[in-house]
């Protein structure tokens, strides 16, 4: 499974599951992993 895809999917079983500790590290996790590979493309 892509990066992407389990980050997203991680954000969204935190949610499902109401765990906020959870859902916020996974966004966490997601923005930097975000800003990385925009950091390498430009």
């Amino acid at each position: 499974m892509p990066k992407t895809l389990q980050e997203h999917k991680a954000l969204f079983d935190a949610i499902r599951h109401q765990d906020s500790d959870a859902a916020e590290q996974a966004a966490l996790t997601m923005i930097a992993s975000s800003t990385r590979r925009l950091k390498e493309i430009t």
